[in-house]
C-alpha cells in the first residue's frame, strides 16, 4: 500500500513544492477586485514569464525576439487521462466524474479566525504553481496546465466560510464528500476548493479540501496537505513529524520479503511479468459481482453519490503489539487482513457465497517516484493484489495476507506497467479511454491507500490540529482509506450508493475482525511470536522437484554418453 508522510519541516516542503512547475507568470491585473478584497494574500511576486519564440500573436513583435506569454505544461500520460474529466466531452457521456483526493483536517478551536486561517492557507497553496493552474484541451489530444496569476485566482470562491451552527456532524461531512464528488469543476478556474466550517457539532472547526488528482497523486498531493502545517506545534517536536516505519512499496524502499522461498520468489517474479503485460493490454482481473460491487446495469447511470463511515481509533501500539507477535508480520499486513475479514463477515452475513465461489482483489496505488522525490504530477501505477477472505482463521488470514503482500513487493509488474502505459496511453483518443477506464476502475471490488501522518502535536494557523483524514472519490466501488496520526490508526469507507450497501455495518465488520483477530492472539508472547507457515505455492514445488531432478540427472546423463 501506498504510505506518505511527511519527514520534513512544513516549511522546507513547502519550498520544494513551489519549486514544481517552474516560475510563476507575471501579474497583469494587480487591480482587480480580488485583490482589492484579500490584499494581504497577493504579496507582490516577480515577474517572472515563459519566453517563446517565433509565436504568432495579435501584436507580432519582430522575428527573432521573445515575447511574454503565459506559462503552460503539457500533462503526464496518467494526469492527461485524470483531466479528461474535466476537459473531454467523451466523459461526460460516459458520466465519467472526476476523481477527487479529500482532505479533513479538524481544528481544536470551534470558533477558527476565518480570515486568517483564509490567508494561511491562500498563501501557502498559492505558492505551489499548480494551484494556480487551470487545464485546457492542447493539440493532438493533449492536456495542458496552464498557469495563473495569484490575482487571477479567486481565493473567495476557492476558500469559503460555513457556519457549522452547532449541529454539524458526520451526515454533513457525508455531504460534503458528495457535493465535491458530484460537482463538476469551473474551466476557467484551478482544479482545487477548500471549507472552513466552524462552530461544528462537537465544538471543533474543519477544513475540507477537495481537490483534482489531475494535479498530483497521493504521494504528491498528501504532501501538499501535510505542508499547511506550522513548522512550530505546540507541545510537538518537530523532528519526528512521521513513523518511521518506511513503505515498502515506494519504488527505491522495496524491502526484499524473507520467509519466501527461492522458488516461491523465481514463481512469483514470473507471474509478475505475466501479470503486468496482461494488465496493461486487458485490464485488471474482474471479481464477479457481489454485494459490494455496482452491477455492470448501473455503470452508465448517472451517479447516487458516495457513503462515508469511518471506524473507531485503534491505538497503533496495539496493532503493533499483534503483528508483533507473528514474526516478521507488518503493519500493513494485519490491516490486509482485518479488511479481507471485514469483507467476509459482511458477504456471509447477507448471505452472498462471493466468499467461496469468487477471488475478491483490491486495487493499491503504487508510488513510482524515486525515493525522496516527492513532487507534484502523477508518478504511480495500480496494483492488483488480492485479498485472503477464504481464511475462517484470523491468524492464518494475516499469513496469507502476508504471503500475497511479499509476492506484490517481489513483483516486476509496476515497471513494466508504467512503461506500458507511457508508450500506449499517450496516444489513445478520450472517448476510447472512457469506456476502458470505468470499466478498469470497477473491476477489482475496492481500492486500499495508506496514509502515515503526524505522530507528534501539529497545528495550522496556531490552531492545534485534532485529527486528520483523507479520502479517495472516484467512480468505483469501494475506498478504504487507512490513516495513522497521533498514535492512533483509523480506517475509512467510502461506498459507492448504486451497490445498495450498507457501509456503517462493513465499518462495524471490520472494528469486529479487529477483536477478533486481538483475542486470538491475546496468550501469545510477542518474545516468542509464532513462526510463519511454509506458503510455498505447488506450482513453486513442482519447480523445485523439476530442479532438483535435473540437477541429479544431467551429471548420470553426461556420465553415460562418455562411458
Amino acid at each position: 500500500m501506498e504510505a506518505v508522510e511527511l519527514a520534513e519541516p512544513p516549511s522546507a516542503a513547502r519550498r520544494r513544492l513551489s519549486a514544481t512547475l517552474g516560475a510563476g507568470v507575471a501579474d497583469k491585473r494587480r487591480g482587480s477586485l480580488l485583490a482589492l478584497e484579500h490584499p494581504s494574500v497577493l504579496e507582490p511576486e516577480p515577474a517572472l514569464v515563459a519566453a517563446t519564440e517565433d509565436t504568432p500573436h495579435d501584436d507580432a513583435e519582430p522575428k527573432g525576439k521573445k515575447r511574454a506569454s503565459i506559462i503552460s505544461r503539457r500533462a503526464s500520460t496518467i494526469s492527461r487521462v485524470l483531466a479528461f474529466s474535466t476537459t473531454a466531452k467523451s466523459f461526460h457521456e460516459e458520466r465519467i466524474l472526476a476523481t477527487k483526493i479529500n482532505a479533513m483536517i479538524w481544528l481544536d478551536e470551534p470558533n477558527s479566525d476565518v480570515d486568517k486561517l483564509r490567508r494561511t492557507l491562500a498563501e501557502r497553496l498559492l505558492a505551489i504553481p499548480r494551484f494556480r493552474c487551470v487545464v485546457r484541451n492542447g493539440e493532438k489530444g493533449s492536456v495542458v496546465f496552464e498557469s495563473l496569476a495569484r490575482s487571477e485566482v479567486k481565493i473567495g470562491e476557492h476558500i469559503v466560510h460555513v457556519d457549522g451552527g452547532n449541529n454539524f456532524g458526520p451526515h454533513e461531512v457525508q455531504e460534503l464528500i458528495n457535493e465535491a464528488y458530484l460537482s463538476q469543476w469551473h474551466s476557467d478556474m484551478p482544479l482545487w476548493r477548500m471549507k472552513i466550517v466552524t462552530n461544528t457539532g462537537d465544538g471543533r472547526s474543519l477544513l475540507f479540501a477537495s481537490v483534482d488528482h489531475a494535479i498530483g497523486d497521493g504521494a504528491g498531493l498528501l504532501s501538499v496537505f501535510l505542508s499547511l502545517f506550522d513548522d512550530e506545534s505546540p507541545g510537538g517536536d518537530d523532528s519526528k513529524k512521521g513513523s518511521k516505519e518506511s513503505n515498502p512499496m515506494v519504488r527505491g524502499e522495496k524491502r526484499t520479503p524473507t520467509g519466501l522461498s527461492r522458488s516461491h520468489r523465481f514463481v512469483a517474479v514470473m507471474k509478475g511479468i505475466w501479470f503486468g503485460v496482461v494488465t496493461t493490454l486487458f485490464g485488471p482481473p474482474i471479481d464477479m459481482h457481489h454485494l459490494l460491487k455496482v452491477p455492470k446495469s448501473k455503470l452508465s447511470e448517472p451517479s447516487l453519490g458516495k457513503d462515508f463511515a469511518q471506524t473507531r481509533a485503534f491505538p497503533l501500539e496495539e496493532i503493533k503489539a499483534m503483528k508483533n507477535k507473528l514474526r516478521g508480520a507488518t503493519v500493513n499486513d494485519v490491516v490486509v487482513a482485518l479488511l479481507s475479514m471485514a469483507i467476509a463477515r459482511y458477504l456471509k452475513e447477507r448471505g452472498d457465497d462471493a466468499v467461496g465461489r469468487s477471488t475478491i482483489r483490491a486495487s493499491l496505488p503504487v508510488n513510482m517516484r524515486e525515493s525522496g522525490n516527492d513532487g507534484l504530477g502523477n508518478d504511480f501505477v495500480m496494483a492488483i493484489l488480492r485479498l485472503p477472505v477464504e481464511s475462517p482463521d484470523p491468524i492464518d488470514c494475516v499469513w496469507r495476507a502476508k504471503t500475497y503482500v511479499d509476492e506484490l513487493k517481489l513483483s516486476p509488474a509496476f515497471s513494466i506497467i508504467q512503461w506500458l502505459n507511457h508508450n500506449l496511453l499517450h496516444s489513445l483518443p478520450p472517448t476510447l479511454m472512457a469506456g476502458m477506464l470505468l470499466d478498469a476502475f470497477t473491476r477489482p471490488t475496492c481500492m486500499i491507500s495508506n496514509v502515515i501522518g503526524p505522530q507528534d502535536k501539529a497545528s495550522i494557523g496556531g490552531y492545534p490540529v485534532d485529527d486528520l483524514n483523507f479520502t479517495v472519490s472516484f467512480p468505483n466501488n469501494l475506498y478504504f482509506g487507512v490513516l495513522s496520526f497521533g498514535g492512533t490508526l483509523r480506517i475509512s469507507g467510502i461506498l459507492d450508493r448504486k451497490t445498495g450497501g450498507d457501509l456503517d455495518e462493513l465499518m462495524d465488520c471490520i472494528e469486529d475482525s479487529y477483536d477478533e483477530l486481538q483475542a486470538a492472539l491475546e496468550g501469545v508472547d510477542e518474545k516468542e511470536p509464532i513462526e510463519r507457515p511454509d506458503s510455498t505455492p505447488l506450482r513453486a514445488k513442482i519447480l523445485e522437484v523439476l530442479f532438483f531432478v535435473t540437477v541429479v540427472a544431467l551429471p548420470v546423463l553426461v556420465a553415460r554418453k562418455f562411458a
